[in-house]
Order: structure tokens, then C-alpha cells, then sequence
């Protein structure tokens, strides 16, 4: 009596979907449809399935869960997404990346080797000659008021060598800077310039006045320091109506000074170009020297 009532209560909790597929996989083994019928109606049969269904209720345990996993499709396609992600920069880039500057060595001007960087361009050997100009250190101070600024050597010579280093004011991923010099100069202002900027942009110009007309300009593709504090070294060499402009003992170009051909004062100049420069930064000049190959004098 124990054992019918602890089947039926089983056969209330077992699932009806089990013996349906029993009954399916039976059938398919024996082949016949009419067997299955004749199965099912059989009551041996049915004992059968009841002491099955009574084996399994009685192997399930409380803790036995099931749980619905969602199947994927064969024919279903499955993208990957791409994650990014951010890349550690490490502190030794990241102050490359913001042109920190660096201790540098200034570039020296004596006479051995300049005339080393002067040799291919010019017949003069500026160690036999003294320099008629010569200022150790001089700073040109930025103010915003549209003037260039100037360190005047105050000379009256019409060929002559000219070598001075450059001190960036600033670096040039600050704000962009020029340097250069006029030269040809009369007592009125007007005379030739030759610029270069922190861009490599170059270019001649004559001035007259507020007038000021380009001769001739390029790109200079060579070395050029552009770190705050670095230095450049600027050397103009001037000889009738031809010139020779070298940065950093490197040739920039040739140039045609037919323009004018007068004696004049020289000057070595910052600020140029409108918008080159930081209000209180100072380009620091260094070692400018002026050679007369021609016999002018200082004045």
C-alpha cells in the first residue's frame, strides 16, 4: 500500500513530456506505429513506465536545478566588437611629446671654424683678418609694439662676413619666432634683410621706407633647433651682388644682392614678422662678429 501511494504521488510530480519521448524512441526502435499502439494499451506496459517514472523521481534530489541556456543558431553570425583601449604613456614621452627643453651646448664662432663653414663660399680667410665688430653677449627683450627689435654693430661696410648664435626665446611649438639680419642699411632705415623663421621659411627683402618688397624666398629643409634655449648659428656672407646664407654651418641659399650694392651699417634682428614673439622673452645674441673683406670700417 506504501508502494502505490508513494507511485502515484511520484506520478503527479513526474513530467508527462518524458514518457511521450519514451514512447516516440520506443517506437522508432520497433519500426511499427501499430506496436505502439498496442503499447500503450497494454497494462504490463504501463506497469512499466510507472516503476521507471517511480526510479527517476526518486533519483532527483532538491538541489537538481535546471537552467535555459539559449542555443545559437548555425546559420546565425556572431561580429566581434572591437575594444579600444588607452595606451600608457610613460613620463620620459610623455615630456619628448611636450619638447621639454634640454641642456644644450652653444654653438662657438671662432675663427678656425667659421672659416671651415665659409671656405666653399668665399676666397677671403677671415683668420688673417680682424673682426671690425665684435659683441660677446647681447639680449634683443619681446614687447608687443610692432617694432623689430635690433642689436646695430654700427658699421659702414658694403662685403663682409657676418656670424652670430641664437638663443630661442622660446621653443617654437610655443609660438614661432624669426632670425635674421638687415644689412646695406642707411642712415634712414632703409636697407636689405635676410630672415629665416622657426618654419625654415626664408626670405630677402628690400626695404624702402614702409615699403618692403621680396626678392627672393624658399623653404630651408635642413637642421634647424627649435627647443626653448637652444641655439642657431647664423652666417651671412655678402660679396658684391651675391650672398650666402648658412644655418648652422649648413648652406640655406645663395642670394642676388643686386638690389643694392651700397655700403651700410648691419644688424642682427628678432620679431621681424608680425606675431613672432612672447611679451618679457628675450633672444639672446652671442658671438656676433662682422668681417670686413672690402676695408670697412666701425664708424
Amino acid at each position: 500500500m506504501e508502494w502505490e501511494n508513494y507511485v502515484a504521488e511520484s506520478n503527479r510530480k513526474f513530467p508527462v513530456w518524458i514518457v511521450v519521448v519514451l514512447i516516440i524512441v520506443l517506437s522508432l526502435c520497433l519500426g511499427t506505429a501499430g506496436l505502439i499502439g498496442v503499447m500503450i494499451g497494454s497494462d504490463t506496459f504501463q506497469k512499466n513506465i510507472d516503476e521507471m517514472a517511480a526510479e527517476m523521481v526518486e533519483g532527483i534530489g532538491p538541489s537538481d536545478v535546471f537552467t535555459a541556456v539559449p542555443s545559437v543558431l548555425e546559420d546565425d553570425s556572431v561580429e566581434a566588437t572591437a575594444v579600444e583601449e588607452e595606451t600608457a604613456v610613460s613620463p620620459l614621452v610623455a615630456s619628448a611629446v611636450k619638447n621639454t627643453p634640454v641642456p644644450i651646448t652653444p654653438i662657438t664662432s671662432n675663427s678656425d671654424s667659421m672659416q671651415a663653414a665659409i671656405a666653399p663660399y668665399t676666397k677671403f680667410d677671415i683668420t688673417t683678418l680682424p673682426p671690425i665688430y665684435n659683441n660677446d653677449a647681447e639680449g634683443m627683450k619681446h614687447n608687443l609694439d610692432d617694432y623689430i627689435k635690433m642689436i646695430s654693430a654700427d658699421v659702414d661696410v658694403t662685403n663682409f662676413i657676418a656670424d652670430a648664435v641664437f638663443y630661442n626665446p622660446f621653443a617654437a611649438d610655443e609660438n614661432s619666432w624669426d632670425i635674421g639680419y638687415g644689412f646695406r642699411r642707411t642712415e634712414d632705415g632703409d636697407g636689405l634683410w635676410i630672415l629665416i623663421t622657426s618654419e625654415g621659411e626664408w626670405e630677402l627683402v628690400n626695404r624702402l621706407g614702409s615699403e618692403s618688397i621680396t626678392i627672393d624666398s624658399g623653404v630651408y629643409n635642413g637642421r634647424i633647433n627649435l627647443n626653448a634655449n637652444e641655439t642657431n648659428r647664423l652666417t651671412l656672407i655678402v660679396q658684391g651682388k651675391k650672398g650666402h646664407l648658412l644655418l648652422n654651418d649648413e648652406l640655406v641659399t645663395r642670394l642676388d644682392l643686386s638690389a643694392r650694392t651700397h655700403s651700410g651699417d648691419i644688424v642682427a634682428a628678432t620679431a621681424y614678422y608680425g606675431g613672432h614673439e612672447v611679451e618679457g622673452a628675450v633672444t639672446k645674441v652671442a658671438n656676433f662678429r662682422i668681417w670686413a673683406t672690402d676695408g670697412g670700417v666701425q664708424k
